[in-house]
């Protein structure tokens, strides 16, 4: 039987899909994008803080978190350093952090992808105050990896995970896609204890046995 806690991340992940498309679908006529900042190298997730409506975005390409300056149109490094890599068949893309959310107003959780799968991890760290040198996230504290393990009896190999493109935090609980074993398509998990990693990141939820897509 599945938890409940695993049916409520299927139901929100579900609810948050149909809910943007039914949005897509009604005003898409209505909406006029407006541009606030430009050059960005592959920005690939964005982020607002909590209490200050302040955006944070991930610049995957340039390896670093950036947030949007008061003038509206600029940015200021957040948090820098972060290990990078090249994603793609054909066009590859440079990678690096992927995606990002506030666990509460100074802490942000961080997605990696920068390193090869099975040693991939999920970023903890403490945002620094406006105007203040960026923080390098070889400081920062970490949820996982999640590598591969290799087959016993008729346990088979699982592959490493990685590239966690998208994380989302309810509760005391860190949930993250990832890519690494195309036969499951997992999301992870990882547990808090206050705003520190608790215990390993683990496999939880293996999205493709029910919908049949990674």
């Amino acid at each position: 039987m599945m938890s409940s806690s695993r049916r409520f991340v299927g139901f929100a992940i579900a609810w948050s899909a149909t809910f943007c498309f039914s949005m897509i679908g009604s005003a898409q006529e209505e909406l006029t994008p407006t541009v606030v900042v430009s050059g960005l190298n592959n920005p690939t997730g964005v982020a607002i803080q909590p209490d200050t409506g302040t955006v944070f975005i991930a610049e995957s390409g340039a390896g670093r978190i950036v947030r949007l300056r008061e003038d509206g149109n600029s940015v200021e490094p957040v948090v820098v350093g972060f290990p990078e890599d090249a994603y793609g068949k054909g066009p590859t893309y440079k990678i690096g952090p992927l995606s990002m959310a506030f666990r509460d107003k100074t802490t942000l959780v961080i997605g990696g992808g920068g390193r090869p799968d099975g040693d991939e991890t999920i970023y903890v760290v403490a945002v620094p105050e406006v105007g203040s040198d960026p923080v390098n996230v070889e400081s920062a504290k970490t949820f996982g990896p999640l590598a591969a393990t290799e087959a016993k009896g008729e346990t088979p190999a699982v592959p490493g995970e990685g590239n966690f493109f998208n994380v989302a935090i309810v509760d005391d609980f860190v949930y993250a896609t990832s890519n690494g074993d195309d036969e499951k398509g997992w999301i992870a998990r990882g547990v808090f204890e206050k705003n520190d990693p608790k215990g390993p990141l683990e496999r939880f939820i293996a999205t493709k046995p029910f919908v049949q897509v990674n």
